[in-house]
């Protein structure tokens, strides 16, 4: 019952308007206190407790276009997709296509994301863990020889890598 209400919610949603060139995917916890099993703890949120969900919004009105309860394990995800980019793609998947922009943060950025989205004719822009296995030790080797406020430019052939520099070394 409620994923049936939840569906024609996010139908409507979407039925309702027609997002511009640039969307944002990011997680968002709503409280609560009820006790369930896919209440979720994070610590860093002004409320720890709640239920997460996963949004795609419009950039310039801040529309919710899409959105994805995390109910936990997703049995749905096949075992070789990561989440993140499971959750980006499923967000995505009636907004690719049309020459889109989509805005991510480090859980979600990845290489083989950015890959996939541009398969179907739609940019990722977002910052990256550095310790993410796809990029190369040089890029760390480079920012601790940069100075600060600099940036370093590093390009393929349908990838660009941007490392900029707004801290000091850390004093060892």
């Amino acid at each position: 019952m409620v994923s049936m209400i939840w569906n024609i919610f996010i139908e409507n949603s979407q039925n309702c308007y027609k997002p511009g060139g640039n969307i944002t995917i990011d997680e968002q916890l709503l409280p609560t206190k009820v006790r369930c099993r896919f209440t979720q703890y994070m610590p860093n949120k002004p409320d720890k407790f709640g239920t997460k969900f996963w949004l795609a919004s419009d950039v310039d009105s801040r529309y919710v276009i899409n959105a994805l309860p995390y109910p936990g394990k997703d049995e749905n995800r096949p075992s070789s997709v990561q989440l993140s980019e499971y959750v980006v793609l499923k967000l995505m998947e009636s907004f690719t296509g049309c020459g889109r922009t989509v805005a991510t943060d480090n859980f979600f950025t990845s290489k083989s994301l950015a890959t996939q989205l541009l398969a179907k004719n739609t940019t990722l822009v977002g910052t990256i863990r550095s310790n993410k296995r796809e990029l190369l030790l040089i890029p760390k080797q480079k920012k601790d020889d940069m100075e600060r406020f600099s940036s370093k430019i590093f390009t393929t052939d349908n990838c660009t890598l941007i490392i900029y520099k707004s801290k000091p070394n850390k004093k060892t």
